[in-house]
């Protein structure tokens, strides 16, 4: 059985990883009315990922799973990469999806290595 307590060392990361993964889902949307290469696929696909491993990572962390921080790992490297692909894109929506996906990656990445 887990407590409140154990979740906690997480909240930074659950509020971040919550932030990201309405940015990408936003984003998604946005890109795919765009066309063009706003929506080729491997563009979606990489806002999809980090969507779905930032909500799996949330899910781990509230529930204090012993594989949260080894998601938080690979939630990281999504996210960055997520962040770095959607900055080829200079405009305010896309920019809004790169700075979600930046701070869920630092803080993912600093509690995963704590």
């Amino acid at each position: 059985m887990f407590s409140v307590e154990d979740t906690a060392v997480y909240a930074d990361a659950i509020v971040d990883t919550a932030k990201c993964a309405a940015a990408c889902a936003e984003c998604t949307l946005y890109c795919l009315k765009q066309g063009g290469k706003h929506a080729e696929a491997h563009h979606i696909g990489m806002m999809q990922d980090c969507a779905e491993i930032c909500s799996l990572a949330q899910c781990l962390m509230l529930r204090a799973s012993p594989n949260a921080r080894s998601v938080l790992q690979l939630c990281a490297d999504v996210c960055q990469k997520c962040a770095q692909h959607c900055g080829m894109f200079n405009d305010a929506t896309m920019n809004r999806c790169v700075e979600a996906s930046f701070r869920a990656a630092q803080t993912c990445k600093r509690i995963a290595s704590a």
